[in-house]
């Protein structure tokens, strides 16, 4: 039975599990290594520890303000955003490369063919959008086929802003990706604040702060750097879900179709964010479970609104620039199976998921995944034996059905710790207030617990970066 007296427990077991990883790092033993399809192989890289030490220093600077009365919500969250960029920068310069740490990134990875293509192609926007197809093809591109257009547009876009930073004598490449070093770290933790105002509507400001600080300490957001996986599909991702939890809450028509228009401008950048439709789910069945026959009515026709938003895009999209986004999934899925390779038998099946899940727990961190796991357990015991479907049950429920269709739907073969970035936020958000929880109000021992897991979260992400790293 899950009562409080589960906590110390539950506690204990994260710790020992988060240790027992941490051995496997520091140690070298290949045991995530045996798994099918794993691509993370550990190898050793050289670290400063006066990067890490002032990582460590950021958090706690962070903490002490984020628990200091005498500052107002907007400064908190203020400090929070401007800490993890400083995370991201601080684990970056820690290889003792300086900027050329992250430069590498999008020089180096498979992902560079994006920045290389964009400074090559010297493309306009519209013409990008109107003749994808033909410029994916013709020139045999690996990585652009598997998207739609809007990645691309994206480092088009930073292509022209960093033409017009940088002196005309650089190399375009060189342009971009400085530009790109030193602005998508930034770029990145603007989900800091979409993650605020979410929380707010589910569990109150207080838990939100502790949702913002739980994500900016995981390992995925600060190691997996300069990927757009990273930097904007999870802000990308949380707007439509923004602006329909918005739209239920104002019954507001305009927001609900405005939710539609950037549920379709997601899908537009990635096919992966297409997922995030059944978070709609979320505000709407909290709306009919006020009042079921009174809200009806009214729901429907929010929901109707939000797809007549992202139907006016469509329309436009195909009406002027001849864009048939169908055709473009249908594309990107044929380029993606043939390339990475998927055999639908049960073996790969069972053997992709479990190495999907254990990459995924692993890069999040231990203690944000197992505390998610013990929450998402509670909620279902709630909703089974007690039949009880608070906001954030839903909201857990939800997110838990995400991960199903994901593991069904999704096929891939690892690399999940870049690819489901952009479901942390909401992971961050149930952990939050599976800890506020953990006491039956936010007491100081619940204030501990909460730091203690983010110690957890930063030992886990100092020692990945220096036993096993991204790539």
């Amino acid at each position: 039975m899950l009562t409080r007296k589960t906590y110390p427990a539950v506690l204990l077991f994260i710790t020992l599990m988060t240790i027992l990883h941490w051995v496997i790092l520091v140690l070298n033993i290949p045991l995530l290594d045996k798994l099918p399809y794993w691509i993370f192989s550990l190898r050793p890289t050289p670290v400063a520890l006066g990067w890490i030490v002032l990582a460590f220093f950021i958090l706690t600077t962070s903490l002490y303000i984020r628990f200091n009365k005498a500052f107002r919500y907007s400064s908190k969250l203020i400090v929070i955003f401007i800490a993890g960029a400083a995370l991201q920068f601080a684990f970056s310069f820690a290889k003792n490369q300086g900027i050329e740490g992250l430069r590498a990134r999008i020089l180096e990875s498979g992902h560079a063919e994006f920045a290389v293509a964009a400074c090559q192609e010297k493309l306009t926007f519209s013409k990008v959008i109107s003749d994808y197809e033909n410029i994916t093809q013709v020139n045999q591109y690996e990585f652009l086929p598997s998207k739609p257009p809007g990645t691309f547009l994206f480092y088009i876009a930073n292509r022209h802003i960093a033409d017009n930073i940088f002196p005309t004598g650089w190399d375009c490449i060189n342009k971009l990706t400085l530009f790109a070093s030193i602005i998508w770290p930034l770029l990145t933790y603007l989900v800091i604040f979409c993650i605020f105002i979410l929380s707010t509507r589910y569990i109150g400001k207080e838990t939100a702060l502790n949702a913002c600080l739980l994500f900016i300490c995981t390992p995925s957001i600060t190691l997996i750097t300069l990927h757009t996986d990273q930097v904007i599909y999870p802000a990308i991702g949380a707007m439509p879900f923004l602006l329909i939890t918005l739209a239920f809450q104002k019954r507001s028509f305009l927001i609900a179709c405005l939710s539609g228009v950037f549920y379709y401008i997601a899908i537009f950048f990635s096919f992966g964010l297409t997922i995030m439709g059944v978070f709609f789910l979320i505000p709407f069945g909290i709306y009919l479970k006020q009042s079921f026959s009174k809200n009806l009515r009214s729901a429907l026709l929010l929901l109707f609104s939000t797809i007549a938003g992202a139907l006016i895009c469509l329309a436009l999209m195909q009406t002027i620039f001849n864009y048939d986004i169908y055709t473009r999934y249908t594309h990107a899925m044929q380029h993606h199976l043939s390339w990475k390779g998927w055999e639908n038998t049960l073996q790969v099946f069972l053997d992709a998921n479990t190495t999907n899940l254990i990459e995924y727990a692993t890069w999040i961190s231990l203690p944000v995944s197992l505390i998610f796991v013990y929450g998402s357990i509670k909620s279902l015991y709630k909703i089974c034996r007690h039949k009880k479907t608070y906001p954030i049950i839903i909201f857990n429920g939800v997110l838990i059905f995400a991960f199903i269709l994901l593991l069904f739907i999704g096929k891939t073969k690892a690399e999940t710790a870049r690819l489901w970035l952009f479901l942390l936020p909401y992971i961050c958000i149930v952990v939050a207030y599976t800890i506020k929880n953990m006491r039956s109000t936010f007491t100081d021992k619940n204030k501990f617990i909460l730091i203690y897991i983010l110690l957890l979260e930063l030992i886990s992400t100092s020692l990945i970066l220096r036993y096993q790293d991204f790539f």
